[in-house]
């Protein structure tokens, strides 16, 4: 195969590509092969015209629809030899072939544009770094207390954080029901500090025991009035339950992750929100980095790259929707994901470019503290996180996460940062 190129415009090349009869003759013979197992003529039975046959009667109809089905094969050969980002569909143009010639034929090509960077150090960023409190751990604690208590009916009158289960039948100011308005078995906990709705509920149920009906009054959260709409239930308290919560001791800390002590649980406790903390404020200024770079280094990208990369998105979608899902409105979907799709293509053009110039590569090595790292924060053995990344795809988008980081870290380390240090309590404390 012999090839040149030529700029046609902006973004555009024409790929000349011919092919000798010499370097054809290969995927000749595979097709005549092909061909013998279908070809059917008087006096043979399929599969059985003789190879010498078949080429004196329909080798040079087989060749020609080989020769035209060979194009996109030898310009993908081509593009990928020459490391193009080429923009699907390529214009296919002067295919010639003939018996002395071989096959001939130019495509136009459009290209991803060759980006020059305008600025890719020197910021300045606010970096926030939340760090582990007492507080934090002791609020964890309290939630795997909560997650292990123990349910208990109780025939007394229920009190505040006690659990019900409760049929609500709307009715109207009368008292009369309204057909097809009843929820049965709402179970939740009475609580006066969780939102004005539950609050203002578990105002009028607590008290209540089990087998008692109380009428209850709610604003209209759907009402679009100035003045909220009030809403009359008929509450038929069904069951009344309160949670036991275990002793915060050693047998607790055996009980909830197989830990020998209940400090060794809250040593554990502090590695997770540590890890989780940093994995926040990590990603949280990933994207405020790859953000900035994006916007200070401006990249034309054109509209047929654009819907190229948004149909790949849209038929990616397609291929996770469960059997029974609602059809997707596809122009509503392009429309939403447009701006996201533009700037994903842009940070890509980025960091790469940012890749080649730094010389920056992915190691083994690399892989290795994200396996070690990973395997401490999950108590685990190490071989079984590197089986995750054992398949091509798991590994590849790891390489991505890992290549992200390795380009914002250079970033970071040529510009400016100041860190804002915040606890976790006072950072997630809603």
């Amino acid at each position: 195969m012999e090839a040149n190129v030529e700029s046609s415009g902006q973004n555009q090349k024409e790929v000349f590509i011919s092919v000798s009869m010499d370097d054809l003759k290969p995927e000749f013979e595979k097709a005549y092969h092909e061909y013998q197992k279908d070809v059917v003529l008087n006096g043979f039975r399929k599969g059985k015209v003789p190879l010498s046959l078949l080429k004196q009667l329909l080798g040079k109809k087989i060749r020609q629809e080989i020769a035209a089905k060979l194009v996109e094969e030898y310009l993908g050969r081509y593009i990928e030899e020459n490391k193009l980002n080429v923009v699907p569909p390529s214009e296919i143009d002067d295919f010639k072939y003939d018996e002395q010639n071989g096959l001939s034929f130019k495509a136009v090509v459009e290209v991803e544009p060759e980006i020059e960077l305008t600025k890719i150090q020197d910021f300045e960023f606010e970096k926030e770094i939340i760090e582990v409190d007492d507080a934090a751990i002791e609020k964890a604690l309290d939630n795997l207390r909560e997650e292990h208590g123990v349910m208990n009916v109780i025939e007394t009158e229920s009190k505040e954080n006690d659990y019900v289960l409760v049929d609500f039948q709307k009715i109207d100011s009368t008292g009369v029901p309204i057909i097809g308005q009843k929820i049965n078995d709402h179970f939740f906990q009475l609580n006066l500090e969780k939102g004005e709705e539950l609050k203002v509920l578990s105002e009028q149920l607590i008290g209540a025991k089990a087998g008692d009906t109380r009428r209850v009054v709610l604003n209209d959260i759907g009402a679009e009035e100035d003045e909220p709409k009030m809403v009359h239930y008929e509450a038929k308290i069904k069951e009344v339950k309160s949670k036991t919560l275990p002793n915060l001791d050693d047998e607790f800390a055996k009980d909830v992750g197989n830990y020998e002590s209940l400090d060794e649980l809250k040593a554990a406790l502090r590695k997770r929100l540590a890890y989780q903390s940093k994995q926040y404020w990590q990603n949280n200024f990933l994207h405020a980095v790859m953000d900035e770079l994006v916007k200070s280094n401006p990249i034309e990208l054109s509209d047929k790259l654009i819907d190229f990369h948004l149909n790949f998105y849209l038929e990616s979608y397609k291929k996770r929707m469960q059997k029974g899902d609602k059809p997707i409105d596809e122009a509503k979907f392009k429309e939403e994901y447009r701006a996201d799709t533009i700037w994903n293509l842009k940070w890509r053009m980025i960091r790469d470019k940012i890749k080649d110039t730094q010389n920056m590569t992915v190691e083994e090595n690399d892989y290795e503290v994200y396996y070690n790292e990973t395997a401490t924060l999950y108590n685990t053995d190490i071989d079984r996180i590197r089986n995750r990344y054992l398949k091509p795809d798991e590994k590849e988008e790891l390489t991505l996460k890992l290549m992200e980081q390795k380009v914002v870290d250079w970033v970071v380390a040529h510009s400016k940062i100041t860190e804002i240090r915040k606890s976790y309590s006072e950072k997630f404390s809603a």
